[in-house]
């Protein structure tokens, strides 16, 4: 069910930790927001607060390692969903890390395989299909770094709808576009009984660590069915709750008999401050 090296079970280097307070949460969201409305995308959706996200980028944050975990190391378990990550160092706030990112919009070209230099931070800040952001701060030692993590996920302006196993929003109505083999208002419940065990990508389980896309295309041939199977026995529902005033929102799955569970596209941000100690 979940990974053994999973990033929320990794030893604590830290010297202390600094998670985000509320003020900072607020620019945070701003600050991601205004590039998304900057862009005048035609699907983009505003981004909320998730605290399960915090929670396990605090944890990452505290471990004071610079380099990239497994995309299955930094699921939620209570949103299970493929995960990106961005790394920044040199910044001594949320304000420097984000616009660092930000600016790399100088060097991007829209719908051209070739860019100027790098854009990963500022597309993912951007993408339409990226909505939830969580983050951790934590002071490490000499010789390892501060660590900003800001995860970002899917929900627009429709009180954090999340659309899940490959399913799409549809923004006017606020509904989900379910796959032929997902259904109910979130896309939660999964058909496995019409699944193939076979993918068109090949037979190369890695591919559904690596692309964030083939679980959701192929949920069967990577395992979600089992999982589906699994988390069924102890949840029933899937409840998104939001908080307007800080554009928080929480997952929370209630303890029942169960049908619903998550898969769709999450990405990470992570910025790592780097300060040294004496």
């Amino acid at each position: 069910m979940i990974d053994q090296q999973h990033s929320y079970c990794l030893n604590k280097r830290s010297l202390y930790s600094l998670p985000p307070t509320e003020s900072e949460i607020k620019e945070i969201l701003k600050l991601h927001n205004q590039e998304r409305i900057d862009v005048q995308g035609e699907n983009m959706q505003q981004m909320y607060w998730s605290r399960d996200l915090a929670e396990i980028a605090q944890r990452y944050a505290e471990h004071c390692v610079f380099d990239h975990d497994k995309s299955i190391q930094r699921e939620a378990p209570r949103i299970p969903m493929p995960t990106g990550q961005n790394l920044a160092l040199g910044h001594n706030s949320w304000n420097q890390a984000i616009r660092g990112w930000a600016n790399e919009k100088k060097d991007f070209n829209y719908g051209s395989q070739v860019q100027n230099g790098p854009v990963g931070h500022y597309t993912q800040m951007v993408k339409d299909t990226a909505a939830l952001v969580g983050c951790g701060v934590a002071m490490c030692p000499k010789g390892q770094y501060n660590s900003y993590h800001d995860w970002l996920h899917h929900v627009c302006n429709c009180n954090g709808l999340v659309c899940l196993y490959g399913g799409t929003i549809d923004l006017n109505s606020c509904e989900c576009r379910c796959t032929s083999y997902a259904s109910g208002k979130q896309c939660e419940k999964l058909d496995c009984a019409s699944l193939p065990n076979t993918c068109p990508y090949g037979s190369d389980r890695s591919w559904c660590i690596k692309y964030a896309n083939v679980p959701a295309e192929c949920p069967k041939f990577c395992g979600l069915c089992d999982r589906y199977e699994e988390m069924k026995k102890y949840y029933s529902t899937l409840e998104i709750q939001t908080d307007i005033g800080i554009g928080e929102v929480d997952i929370a799955l209630s303890v029942r008999s169960v049908t619903r569970i998550s898969i769709s596209y999450v990405f990470i941000q992570i910025i790592i401050v780097r300060r040294l100690i004496k």
